[in-house]
C-alpha cells in the first residue's frame, strides 16, 4: 500500500494502517528538508562537533517513530532528529531522501508518527511485506540529484541481525573532468572505505569506476538489534541494487515452547491481547529479547516427589 502525503508538516500528525498477516515488512518513507544556514563543510566532521551543528543550525527536520518505538543515533540514547533514521536538512541539503524502514509487525493495526521541526516535506509511505523473511532484495536503478555529499538513502533493521550486505552500485567522472560522482556507505555509524587510499572516503569512486558498475560485499553477522546502513550521493550515482541477508532461521535466536500450551501475546505482558496459542515442542524465532508469558492451568508448575530418595521420581518430578 502506498499513501501519497505531499505537503508540508507543520505538526505531529499520526498515519493509520491494518496489516492482514504478520510478518517482515518494509515501510519506505520519502521526505525533504531545506537546510538552514550552514556550511557544507559539515560532512568533514565527526562526532560531537556534528551533533552540535546539526543541533543548533536554522534547518529543518522531521522524524519518525513506528507503533511507538523511537530511532535514535547508534550507540547513543540522545540524537532523535539526527538519528541515521530521520531527516535533518543539514544533512539532506534539501534533496529528497528515503529511509526504508526493516521491521516486523503484527496482524492489526499500526501507527507511524511524523514529528516536524520546521516545516519539512513529506512526499510519501510506502509498506509492503516481504515474501522472503530471510533476506531483503531492492532493484533501485535510482540516480541521485545533482548536490555534494547528502544523506540519500537509509536503511534501518528494526530488531533484526544482519548477516550480508551486497550493495550494486554506478559511478563516474564528469564531462570536464575536474568532479566525478561518488557514494559512501556507513553501517552503523562506521565508514566503509575504498580499498584504494586516494579515494578511501567512497566506496563507490566515478575516478575510479568511469562510469562502470561496482559491487559491495560484506559479511557482518550482527546479532539481532536496530542497524543502519546509511548511502550519501555525492553529484549523480545510481543505485542499482540492495540485498540485505538476515541469516537462515536455524542462525537467529529461537524459543522452543516447552509448556502443553501458552499464549502468544501482542506486547511482552500478560495482559495484552493474545494473537495465537502454541503447543508444546512448537519453535519460533524469538523477537523479544524477554518474553513473559501466561503460565496455563491443566499443568502445575512441578509435579510433588514422595520419595527424594527415588532418583528416577525425582528426575520426572522436575
Amino acid at each position: 500500500m502506498k499513501k501519497e502525503f505531499k505537503k508540508e508538516v507543520e505538526s505531529s500528525f499520526s498515519y493509520s494502517f491494518e496489516t492482514d498477516r504478520e510478518g517482515l515488512y518494509t515501510i519506505s518513507v520519502k521526505a525533504s528538508c531545506k537546510p538552514g544556514w550552514r556550511n557544507k563543510w559539515w560532512l568533514w566532521f565527526k562526532g560531537k562537533l556534528e551533533d552540535i551543528l546539526d543541533l543548533h543550525l536554522d534547518d529543518e527536520d522531521l522524524r519518525v517513530e513506528i507503533d511507538n518505538i523511537k530511532f535514535r543515533k547508534p550507540k547513543n540514547r540522545q540524537g532523535l532528529f539526527n538519528s541515521p533514521a530521520a531527516f535533518s536538512g543539514t544533512k539532506t541539503l534539501g534533496k529528497t531522501k528515503t529511509v526504508v524502514f526493516l521491521i516486523y509487525l503484527t496482524k492489526g493495526s499500526h501507527t507511524i508518527k511524523f514529528i516536524p521541526d520546521g516545516s519539512p516535506y513529506l512526499e510519501s509511505v510506502e509498506i509492503k511485506k516481504l515474501d522472503n523473511p530471510q533476506k531483503f532484495i531492492a532493484y533501485l536503478n535510482t540516480q541521485a540529484e545533482n548536490e555534494n555529499y547528502y544523506s540519500w538513502y537509509t536503511f534501518a533493521l528494526v530488531d533484526l541481525p544482519l548477516k550480508t550486505l551486497f550493495i550494486i552500485a554506478q559511478a563516474g567522472v564528469k564531462e570536464d573532468e575536474k568532479d566525478d560522482d561518488d557514494l559512501k556507505i556507513l553501517i552503523n555509524g562506521e565508514l566503509q572505505k575504498n580499498p584504494q587510499n586516494r579515494h578511501k572516503h567512497s566506496y563507490f569512486c566515478g575516478f575510479t569506476l568511469k562510469g562502470r558498475q561496482e559491487t559491495f560485499s560484506k559479511t557482518l553477522n550482527l546479532p539481532k538489534a536496530t542497524h543502519y546502513i546509511e548511502l550519501f550521493a555525492d553529484k549523480t550515482p545510481v543505485l542499482k541494487k540492495v540485498e540485505i541477508d538476515f541469516g537462515t532461521p536455524s542462525e537467529q535466536a529461537q524459543a522452543k515452547v516447552v509448556w502443553d500450551k501458552t499464549n502468544l501475546r501482542r506486547e511482552s505482558n500478560t495482559t495484552s491481547d493474545i494473537l495465537a496459542q502454541l503447543s508444546q515442542s512448537d519453535v519460533v524465532v524469538a523477537l523479544e529479547k524477554a518474553i513473559k508469558g501466561e503460565r496455563p492451568k491443566n499443568k502445575p508448575f512441578y509435579s510433588p516427589v514422595k520419595d527424594p530418595f527415588n532418583i528416577k521420581e525425582s528426575i520426572a518430578g522436575g
